[in-house]
Protein backbone atom coordinates (compact mmCIF):
# COMPACT_ATOMS: atom_id res chain seq x y z
CA UNK A 1 0.00 0.00 0.00
CA UNK A 2 1.16 3.71 -0.79
CA UNK A 3 0.91 4.38 3.01
CA UNK A 4 3.67 1.97 3.86
CA UNK A 5 5.65 2.61 0.60
CA UNK A 6 5.25 6.60 1.21
CA UNK A 7 5.41 7.14 5.23
CA UNK A 8 4.70 10.70 4.35
CA UNK A 9 1.64 10.00 3.56
CA UNK A 10 1.08 9.44 6.98
CA UNK A 11 1.55 13.09 7.97
CA UNK A 12 -2.30 14.18 7.38
CA UNK A 13 -4.13 11.28 9.29
CA UNK A 14 -1.50 11.47 12.03
CA UNK A 15 -2.30 15.71 12.77
CA UNK A 16 -5.91 14.94 12.42
CA UNK A 17 -5.68 12.28 15.25
CA UNK A 18 -3.14 14.33 17.01
CA UNK A 19 -5.36 17.25 16.88
CA UNK A 20 -8.11 15.44 18.24
CA UNK A 21 -6.32 14.23 21.09
CA UNK A 22 -5.46 17.41 21.93
CA UNK A 23 -9.30 18.73 21.65
CA UNK A 24 -10.69 16.25 23.71
CA UNK A 25 -7.62 16.39 26.19
CA UNK A 26 -8.07 19.88 27.07
CA UNK A 27 -11.63 19.73 27.75
CA UNK A 28 -11.18 17.02 30.35
CA UNK A 29 -12.30 18.47 33.59
CA UNK A 30 -9.09 17.50 35.53
CA UNK A 31 -6.81 19.63 33.30
CA UNK A 32 -9.24 22.40 33.12
CA UNK A 33 -9.17 22.52 36.73
CA UNK A 34 -5.60 23.13 36.56
CA UNK A 35 -5.33 25.66 34.23
CA UNK A 36 -8.40 28.02 34.42
CA UNK A 37 -8.00 30.31 37.32
CA UNK A 38 -9.31 29.36 40.41
CA UNK A 39 -11.16 32.66 41.26
CA UNK A 40 -12.71 32.16 37.34
CA UNK A 41 -15.97 30.43 38.28
CA UNK A 42 -18.06 31.59 35.41
CA UNK A 43 -16.95 28.13 33.41
CA UNK A 44 -18.51 26.32 36.84
CA UNK A 45 -21.67 28.02 36.99
CA UNK A 46 -22.57 27.64 33.35
CA UNK A 47 -22.00 24.02 33.47
CA UNK A 48 -24.09 24.46 36.77
CA UNK A 49 -27.04 25.32 34.80
CA UNK A 50 -27.18 22.24 32.51
CA UNK A 51 -27.53 20.09 36.29
CA UNK A 52 -30.03 22.61 37.11
CA UNK A 53 -32.08 22.09 33.91
CA UNK A 54 -31.78 17.94 34.67
CA UNK A 55 -33.23 18.74 37.80
CA UNK A 56 -36.18 20.89 36.54
CA UNK A 57 -36.89 17.95 34.00
CA UNK A 58 -37.20 15.63 37.19
CA UNK A 59 -39.50 17.43 39.34
CA UNK A 60 -42.21 19.15 37.07
CA UNK A 61 -44.39 16.83 36.62
CA UNK A 62 -44.99 15.51 40.22
CA UNK A 63 -45.16 19.68 40.99
CA UNK A 64 -47.56 20.45 38.21
CA UNK A 65 -49.75 17.39 39.33
CA UNK A 66 -49.32 19.15 42.57
CA UNK A 67 -50.85 22.02 40.68
CA UNK A 68 -47.52 24.00 41.68
CA UNK A 69 -47.19 27.31 38.89
CA UNK A 70 -43.64 27.19 37.55
CA UNK A 71 -42.13 30.61 37.22
CA UNK A 72 -38.54 31.26 35.71
CA UNK A 73 -36.06 33.74 36.43
CA UNK A 74 -34.17 34.63 33.06
CA UNK A 75 -30.86 37.28 34.45
CA UNK A 76 -27.52 37.58 35.28
CA UNK A 77 -25.51 37.07 38.75
CA UNK A 78 -27.80 40.25 39.40
CA UNK A 79 -30.90 38.30 40.21
CA UNK A 80 -29.19 35.52 41.63
CA UNK A 81 -30.41 36.51 44.86
CA UNK A 82 -33.75 36.53 44.50
CA UNK A 83 -35.38 34.21 46.99
CA UNK A 84 -37.95 32.22 45.30
CA UNK A 85 -39.48 31.60 48.65
CA UNK A 86 -40.32 35.17 48.74
CA UNK A 87 -42.03 34.50 45.44
CA UNK A 88 -43.57 31.89 46.84
CA UNK A 89 -45.27 33.71 49.46
CA UNK A 90 -46.44 36.68 46.69
CA UNK A 91 -47.80 33.80 44.05
CA UNK A 92 -49.29 31.04 45.86
CA UNK A 93 -48.13 28.10 44.78
CA UNK A 94 -45.70 28.57 43.07
CA UNK A 95 -41.48 27.88 42.63
CA UNK A 96 -39.55 29.54 40.79
CA UNK A 97 -36.52 28.37 38.61
CA UNK A 98 -33.25 30.27 38.13
CA UNK A 99 -31.99 30.05 34.32
CA UNK A 100 -29.55 33.08 35.59
CA UNK A 101 -25.67 33.07 35.28
CA UNK A 102 -23.20 35.60 35.55
CA UNK A 103 -22.62 38.04 32.46
CA UNK A 104 -25.40 35.74 30.64
CA UNK A 105 -27.38 37.55 28.08
CA UNK A 106 -30.99 37.13 25.95
CA UNK A 107 -29.20 34.58 24.10
CA UNK A 108 -29.06 32.41 27.08
CA UNK A 109 -32.34 33.08 27.89
CA UNK A 110 -33.77 31.83 24.41
CA UNK A 111 -31.54 28.51 24.54
CA UNK A 112 -33.25 27.58 27.65
CA UNK A 113 -36.22 28.58 26.98
CA UNK A 114 -36.74 26.49 23.98
CA UNK A 115 -35.51 23.57 26.37
CA UNK A 116 -38.10 24.14 28.06
CA UNK A 117 -40.74 24.07 26.02
CA UNK A 118 -39.74 21.16 23.99
CA UNK A 119 -40.18 19.46 27.33
CA UNK A 120 -43.37 20.31 27.63
CA UNK A 121 -42.61 22.47 30.53
CA UNK A 122 -44.88 25.37 30.74
CA UNK A 123 -44.06 28.51 32.76
CA UNK A 124 -46.92 30.39 34.43
CA UNK A 125 -44.47 33.54 34.76
CA UNK A 126 -41.35 35.02 33.78
CA UNK A 127 -39.63 37.93 34.97
CA UNK A 128 -36.51 38.51 32.23
CA UNK A 129 -33.55 41.09 33.27
CA UNK A 130 -32.80 43.30 30.35
CA UNK A 131 -30.60 46.72 30.56
CA UNK A 132 -27.88 48.21 28.14
CA UNK A 133 -25.44 45.78 29.29
CA UNK A 134 -27.32 42.64 27.93
CA UNK A 135 -27.63 44.19 24.64
CA UNK A 136 -24.25 44.58 23.62
CA UNK A 137 -21.87 42.45 21.49
CA UNK A 138 -19.06 41.67 24.81
CA UNK A 139 -22.86 40.09 26.62
CA UNK A 140 -22.59 37.05 24.46
CA UNK A 141 -18.73 35.94 25.15
CA UNK A 142 -19.73 33.83 28.05
CA UNK A 143 -22.81 32.09 26.53
CA UNK A 144 -20.79 31.52 23.29
CA UNK A 145 -17.95 29.98 25.25
CA UNK A 146 -19.98 27.86 27.71
CA UNK A 147 -23.44 26.75 26.69
CA UNK A 148 -25.73 26.58 24.06
CA UNK A 149 -25.20 23.72 21.19
CA UNK A 150 -24.64 22.97 17.54
CA UNK A 151 -28.15 22.19 16.52
CA UNK A 152 -29.34 25.84 18.12
CA UNK A 153 -26.78 27.91 16.78
CA UNK A 154 -26.81 26.44 13.15
CA UNK A 155 -30.85 26.68 12.68
CA UNK A 156 -30.77 30.23 14.16
CA UNK A 157 -27.77 31.53 11.51
CA UNK A 158 -27.88 33.76 8.83
CA UNK A 159 -24.58 32.94 6.43
CA UNK A 160 -25.93 36.76 4.40
CA UNK A 161 -27.52 38.62 7.08
CA UNK A 162 -28.91 41.95 5.95
CA UNK A 163 -29.07 44.26 8.64
CA UNK A 164 -31.02 48.01 9.37
CA UNK A 165 -29.25 51.10 10.40
CA UNK A 166 -31.37 51.20 13.54
CA UNK A 167 -30.61 47.86 15.56
CA UNK A 168 -33.91 48.23 16.67
CA UNK A 169 -35.62 47.46 13.56
CA UNK A 170 -33.46 43.87 13.38
CA UNK A 171 -34.92 40.92 12.69
CA UNK A 172 -34.11 37.83 11.61
CA UNK A 173 -33.18 34.15 12.75
CA UNK A 174 -30.57 35.57 15.14
CA UNK A 175 -26.83 34.96 14.66
CA UNK A 176 -24.50 36.02 12.02
CA UNK A 177 -22.05 33.78 10.49
CA UNK A 178 -18.90 35.36 12.58
CA UNK A 179 -21.03 34.65 15.66
CA UNK A 180 -21.32 31.14 14.86
CA UNK A 181 -18.10 30.88 13.60
CA UNK A 182 -16.68 32.08 17.60
CA UNK A 183 -19.31 29.23 18.44
CA UNK A 184 -17.92 26.67 16.54
CA UNK A 185 -14.28 27.45 17.79
CA UNK A 186 -14.92 27.37 21.60
CA UNK A 187 -16.99 24.25 21.21
CA UNK A 188 -14.65 22.15 19.32
CA UNK A 189 -11.47 23.39 20.32
CA UNK A 190 -10.41 23.32 24.57
CA UNK A 191 -7.76 25.83 24.17
CA UNK A 192 -10.36 28.27 22.44
CA UNK A 193 -12.28 28.01 25.50
CA UNK A 194 -10.23 27.49 28.03
CA UNK A 195 -6.51 28.92 27.08
CA UNK A 196 -3.69 28.17 28.55
CA UNK A 197 -2.36 30.56 31.19
CA UNK A 198 0.89 29.76 33.17
CA UNK A 199 -0.03 32.36 35.61
CA UNK A 200 -3.28 31.18 36.05
CA UNK A 201 -1.41 27.81 36.94
CA UNK A 202 1.00 28.94 39.32
CA UNK A 203 -1.95 30.79 41.16
CA UNK A 204 -4.02 27.56 41.55
CA UNK A 205 -0.87 25.92 42.76
CA UNK A 206 -0.13 28.86 45.23
CA UNK A 207 -0.96 28.98 48.71
CA UNK A 208 -4.03 31.26 50.38
CA UNK A 209 -2.20 32.32 52.93
CA UNK A 210 -3.85 33.30 56.81
CA UNK A 211 -6.80 33.99 55.40
CA UNK A 212 -7.44 30.28 53.65
CA UNK A 213 -5.73 28.49 57.07
CA UNK A 214 -8.51 30.67 58.74
CA UNK A 215 -11.62 29.76 56.53
CA UNK A 216 -9.90 25.76 56.69
CA UNK A 217 -8.52 25.81 53.05
CA UNK A 218 -4.88 24.79 52.06
CA UNK A 219 -5.16 25.62 48.36
CA UNK A 220 -7.32 27.38 45.77
CA UNK A 221 -8.46 24.79 44.17
CA UNK A 222 -10.30 23.22 47.41
CA UNK A 223 -11.32 27.15 47.94
CA UNK A 224 -12.96 26.13 44.16
CA UNK A 225 -14.11 22.88 44.88
CA UNK A 226 -16.06 24.34 47.90
CA UNK A 227 -17.95 27.05 45.91
CA UNK A 228 -19.07 24.22 42.97
CA UNK A 229 -20.17 22.42 45.80
CA UNK A 230 -22.70 25.74 47.10
CA UNK A 231 -23.59 25.85 44.13
CA UNK A 232 -24.96 21.83 43.54
CA UNK A 233 -26.93 22.80 47.11
CA UNK A 234 -28.31 25.92 45.80
CA UNK A 235 -29.46 24.14 42.87
CA UNK A 236 -31.35 21.51 45.16
CA UNK A 237 -32.43 24.18 47.85
CA UNK A 238 -33.00 27.05 46.18
CA UNK A 239 -33.66 26.31 42.88
CA UNK A 240 -30.85 27.64 41.09
CA UNK A 241 -30.84 31.25 43.35
CA UNK A 242 -28.05 32.41 45.74
CA UNK A 243 -30.46 34.45 47.82
CA UNK A 244 -28.21 36.45 50.54
CA UNK A 245 -29.70 38.19 53.40
CA UNK A 246 -26.59 40.80 54.57
CA UNK A 247 -27.64 43.94 53.36
CA UNK A 248 -23.51 45.14 52.79
CA UNK A 249 -22.79 49.12 51.57
CA UNK A 250 -19.70 50.42 50.34
CA UNK A 251 -18.28 53.75 51.48
CA UNK A 252 -19.64 56.91 49.43
CA UNK A 253 -16.06 57.46 47.84
CA UNK A 254 -15.89 53.36 47.10
CA UNK A 255 -19.05 53.45 45.37
CA UNK A 256 -18.18 56.74 43.06
CA UNK A 257 -14.72 55.23 42.11
CA UNK A 258 -16.57 51.61 41.04
CA UNK A 259 -19.57 54.01 38.90
CA UNK A 260 -16.94 55.57 37.23
CA UNK A 261 -14.94 52.20 36.69
CA UNK A 262 -18.10 50.41 35.26
CA UNK A 263 -19.16 53.20 33.37
CA UNK A 264 -16.10 53.00 31.33
CA UNK A 265 -16.66 49.32 30.75
CA UNK A 266 -20.17 49.57 30.10
CA UNK A 267 -21.70 52.95 28.96
CA UNK A 268 -18.52 55.01 27.06
CA UNK A 269 -18.35 53.65 23.07
CA UNK A 270 -21.22 51.77 23.44
CA UNK A 271 -23.59 49.95 20.81
CA UNK A 272 -26.30 47.44 20.69
CA UNK A 273 -26.09 44.33 19.04
CA UNK A 274 -28.71 43.27 16.52
CA UNK A 275 -27.83 39.86 17.26
CA UNK A 276 -29.32 40.37 20.92
CA UNK A 277 -32.01 42.58 19.79
CA UNK A 278 -33.34 39.59 17.35
CA UNK A 279 -33.27 37.51 20.47
CA UNK A 280 -35.19 39.59 22.54
CA UNK A 281 -38.01 39.77 20.22
CA UNK A 282 -38.49 36.92 19.04
CA UNK A 283 -38.06 35.50 22.62
CA UNK A 284 -40.99 37.91 24.03
CA UNK A 285 -43.03 36.98 21.09
CA UNK A 286 -42.57 33.66 22.01
CA UNK A 287 -43.37 34.00 25.58
CA UNK A 288 -47.29 36.37 24.37
CA UNK A 289 -47.70 34.10 22.01
CA UNK A 290 -47.96 30.95 25.28
CA UNK A 291 -49.61 33.99 26.79
CA UNK A 292 -46.54 33.68 29.78
CA UNK A 293 -47.49 36.68 31.73
CA UNK A 294 -43.38 38.45 31.61
CA UNK A 295 -42.38 41.18 33.46
CA UNK A 296 -39.21 43.10 32.68
CA UNK A 297 -36.73 43.74 35.23
CA UNK A 298 -34.27 46.52 34.61
CA UNK A 299 -31.52 45.99 37.26
CA UNK A 300 -31.08 48.14 40.23
CA UNK A 301 -28.35 49.90 40.36
CA UNK A 302 -26.28 52.74 42.54
CA UNK A 303 -27.62 57.01 42.23
CA UNK A 304 -23.71 57.38 41.06
CA UNK A 305 -24.26 54.99 38.11
CA UNK A 306 -28.04 55.39 37.22
CA UNK A 307 -26.88 59.36 36.89
CA UNK A 308 -24.45 57.85 34.01
CA UNK A 309 -27.02 56.01 32.85
CA UNK A 310 -29.58 58.71 32.43
CA UNK A 311 -26.08 61.06 31.24
CA UNK A 312 -25.68 58.50 28.36
CA UNK A 313 -28.94 58.39 27.07
CA UNK A 314 -29.68 54.95 27.69
CA UNK A 315 -32.85 55.28 28.98
CA UNK A 316 -33.81 57.06 25.32
CA UNK A 317 -32.07 54.96 23.24
CA UNK A 318 -32.52 51.76 25.38
CA UNK A 319 -35.26 51.86 28.08
CA UNK A 320 -37.78 53.63 25.60
CA UNK A 321 -37.41 51.58 22.89
CA UNK A 322 -37.69 48.58 24.57
CA UNK A 323 -41.43 49.93 26.56
CA UNK A 324 -42.52 50.49 22.74
CA UNK A 325 -41.60 46.88 21.85
CA UNK A 326 -43.43 45.65 24.49
CA UNK A 327 -46.77 47.58 23.68
CA UNK A 328 -46.15 46.58 20.04
CA UNK A 329 -45.96 42.65 21.05
CA UNK A 330 -48.81 43.50 23.36
CA UNK A 331 -51.05 44.24 20.98
CA UNK A 332 -49.66 41.29 17.98
CA UNK A 333 -50.85 39.16 20.95
CA UNK A 334 -54.19 40.07 22.54
CA UNK A 335 -54.12 38.59 25.72
CA UNK A 336 -50.86 38.84 26.32
CA UNK A 337 -49.14 40.92 29.66
CA UNK A 338 -45.81 42.15 28.92
CA UNK A 339 -44.43 45.03 31.50
CA UNK A 340 -41.27 46.48 32.69
CA UNK A 341 -40.42 47.16 36.08
CA UNK A 342 -37.37 49.96 36.61
CA UNK A 343 -36.55 50.58 40.53
CA UNK A 344 -34.13 53.42 39.91
CA UNK A 345 -36.96 56.48 39.74
CA UNK A 346 -39.28 54.60 41.99
CA UNK A 347 -39.93 56.42 45.09
CA UNK A 348 -41.02 53.58 46.41
CA UNK A 349 -38.06 51.61 46.32
CA UNK A 350 -36.23 52.66 49.86
CA UNK A 351 -33.61 49.99 49.76
CA UNK A 352 -30.61 50.91 48.20
CA UNK A 353 -27.44 49.15 49.58
CA UNK A 354 -24.80 47.90 46.98
CA UNK A 355 -21.91 45.56 46.74
CA UNK A 356 -20.70 47.66 43.75
CA UNK A 357 -22.73 50.14 41.04
CA UNK A 358 -25.09 46.95 40.23
CA UNK A 359 -25.26 44.37 42.60
CA UNK A 360 -28.03 45.78 44.75
CA UNK A 361 -27.43 43.70 48.66
CA UNK A 362 -29.21 41.16 49.74
CA UNK A 363 -30.97 42.36 52.17
CA UNK A 364 -32.83 44.90 49.89
CA UNK A 365 -34.46 41.97 47.37
CA UNK A 366 -37.97 41.43 49.75
CA UNK A 367 -38.59 44.81 49.04
CA UNK A 368 -37.57 44.84 45.55
CA UNK A 369 -39.29 40.99 44.97
CA UNK A 370 -42.39 42.66 46.50
CA UNK A 371 -42.22 45.73 43.86
CA UNK A 372 -41.81 43.77 41.17
CA UNK A 373 -44.21 41.18 41.20
CA UNK A 374 -46.69 43.94 41.99
CA UNK A 375 -45.94 44.61 37.92
CA UNK A 376 -46.19 40.95 37.40
CA UNK A 377 -49.56 39.96 39.52
CA UNK A 378 -52.59 41.19 36.91
CA UNK A 379 -51.31 39.30 34.38
CA UNK A 380 -51.62 35.93 36.32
Amino acid sequence: MDLFKHRVLWIPPLGVAALFILVILFLLPSLTDLTVHWQKIEPAFYESRALLFEQLKEEYPARAEAGQKLGLILGTSRAGEFEQADIAKLIPGSYSFYISAPFSSPIFFAYWLERIFAEGMQPEFVIFEIDPILMTNRAMEFTLQYSLDGRFVWDRTELYRQLPADPWEAEGRGFSYDEAESYAAAALFGLHRYPINFDSIVANNSSLGSMGLMLGFTSPIEFRDHVKGIMQIANKEKLGGIPNPMQAQKRPEEMIADAREKTKIFLEGFEISPTQIIFIKNTLRDLARRQIPVVVYWPAATAEYHENVRAYEMIEHVQEPLRKLLVEIEAEYPGSYLKMYDPNPDPEFQCRSFYDSHHLSGGCFPELTRLLIRRLSPGL
